[in-house]
């Protein structure tokens, strides 16, 4: 098969028309779409580590989900004469590699293939609450209530605490550190999720906070922060005693797990023989995750907690078992 054609099929595969190229991100970065297709490498982000694994395993096409040159939109205008950006050309040309960018079809399509991965990766199907009533947000135009409809998403959990959904968390994507804002053992039974840069608001940046008050939320899982708005409107809540937390996973790690089960369900449909999801740091850890993702909802261990700041402070950097080390 071609780059071309396979392109067609998951274009296809999200029920989506065709975006017009100035209207997305999605675009071919690199190579031709007349390729054949020796393997598939689909990665959060083609870096140089990325590339050199993709030619060593065989595969000669990458899918990203995030920028190559370093930008939103892909731009090389700014970096065409950087040694960073030439190298790495020379790199990409040199191992006969075509990448293609995979970000706004995911998204956008009927449902968003990252949540619909996260909700079968860490097994929370069951726990999706629709948001169907918008009238709560005051907002009449049809744009914006589907904006409210398809921002994040919410989640009625079994009862635990902000430590309990740190284990959950830490053993499922496997993670060394977990950062949290609010009270470890405060009681956790309506969760929001807004992975990779849901949390800053996409284009709203005060929608975090406005969905986390008329949902009822109890803690948001992000990924990115920006650490003026929804960081401190989750501690100045919980300085002033109100139930109210957050769990920071980070952009990569709030998707990789779903951008696996992503991987799986395209993958079917390329008809290669291979197709790998790679990370940087974890291409080991891939097996394991899947493993734990088999065991209860919650695990019991000692951990440990380092305080930040004052004593009233709400912020705490989660360091897991003793043998751990804390990132500072």
């Amino acid at each position: 098969m071609t780059v071309r054609e396979i392109i067609d099929r998951i274009i296809a595969k999200t029920g989506m028309n065709p975006l017009p190229a100035e209207c997305t991100c999605d675009k071919l970065i690199c190579g031709s779409m007349d390729q054949e297709v020796t393997g598939i490498v689909s990665t959060f982000m083609a870096t140089v580590d990325v590339i050199r694994k993709a030619k060593e395993v065989g595969a000669n096409f990458i899918i990203t989900h995030e920028p190559t040159w370093f930008n939103g939109m892909d731009k090389k205008e700014w970096v065409s004469e950087d040694p960073v950006y030439l190298e790495k050309k020379k790199l990409i040309e040199e191992s006969g590699m075509t990448i293609w960018r995979f970000h706004d079809y995911m998204h956008m399509g009927q449902k968003d293939e990252i949540y619909k991965g996260f909700d079968k990766e860490f097994g929370w199907e069951e726990f999706r609450v629709e948001i169907i009533d918008t009238e709560k947000y005051g907002e009449k135009d049809f744009n914006q209530e589907r904006f409210w409809k398809n921002f994040g998403a919410v989640y009625q959990i079994p009862e635990t605490t902000l430590k309990g959904l740190c284990e959950f968390f830490k053993e499922k994507a496997n993670m060394d550190v977990v950062q949290i804002v609010g009270n470890p053992e405060m009681r956790v039974e309506r969760v929001s999720v807004l992975v990779g840069g849901g949390s800053l608001g996409l284009g709203r940046e005060e929608a975090p906070m406005i969905q986390m008050c008329k949902e009822n939320i109890d803690v948001v899982i992000c990924g990115d922060i920006t650490e003026w708005t929804l960081s401190a409107y989750v501690r100045d809540a919980t300085m002033l005693g109100m139930n109210k937390g957050m769990l920071v996973m980070g952009h990569e790690t709030s998707g990789r797990l779903a951008g696996i089960s992503c991987t799986r369900s395209f993958g079917n449909i390329c008809g290669c023989g291979r197709t790998l999801y790679l990370f940087i740091k974890i291409l080991k850890r891939i097996s394991l995750a899947r493993k734990l993702a088999k065991k209860n909802f919650l695990h019991k261990g000692d951990r440990k907690y380092e305080k930040m700041g004052n004593e009233n402070a709400a912020g705490y950097h989660y360091a897991g078992r003793d043998e751990d080390t804390l990132c500072r």
